[in-house]
């Protein structure tokens, strides 16, 4: 059965790769009016104004009908600040499907990364004991270069251990 909604597009079964993935979310960036990543401060020296409530919004909106010189003070009919209204609810239940992307991909790849590093770990453990055969000596550098760069394998250097006092000698006489 087709689907009758016209604004839905096509879903492809075949999984998308990283660089389509990226690809297509840079395609969407560069149509979404506005954006754009604010400059360090910025965020904090909007933030009493873009939190008031739609509750607050309605109000005044309903104000700027009710007073002839207000839509002049403000630069918006109430037409236009309702309008304005509707599109950045629409774009808040976007951001909440980009977090809640963001947090599924953040999750897909933690488990392929946890999948890699038990690989990596469980051959690190068969080579440390195929290494001990002369017959797998040439393991040997590779052990060594996974030794070096395994962070489980860390042990603390002399500058990272923290200091120990020598216990306090009392003079006796």
């Amino acid at each position: 059965m087709a689907n009758s909604n016209s604004n839905t597009l096509p879903v492809s079964s075949i999984p998308l790769t990283p660089e389509e993935a990226v690809q297509q979310f840079r395609a969407m960036r560069d149509r979404i009016p506005e954006f754009g990543v604010l400059p360090a401060g910025e965020p904090s020296r909007l933030a009493a104004a873009a939190n008031v409530t739609p509750e607050f919004i309605g109000v005044t909106i309903t104000a700027v009908s009710a007073a002839e010189p207000l839509p002049g003070v403000v630069g918006s009919t109430p037409d236009e600040m309702r309008l304005e209204l509707e599109a950045t609810q629409r774009w808040a239940s976007v951001l909440d499907e980009l977090d809640a992307l963001r947090a599924g991909i953040a999750g897909a790849l933690t488990t392929r990364r946890y999948r890699l590093g038990l690989k990596a770990l469980q051959i690190y453990q068969v080579c440390q004991q195929l290494v001990r055969s002369l017959e797998f000596s040439n393991l040997k550098p590779l052990v060594d270069a996974m030794k070096r760069t395994n962070r489980f394998n860390r042990r603390r250097t002399t500058a990272e251990q923290p200091e120990k006092k020598a216990p306090e000698q009392t003079a006796t006489k």
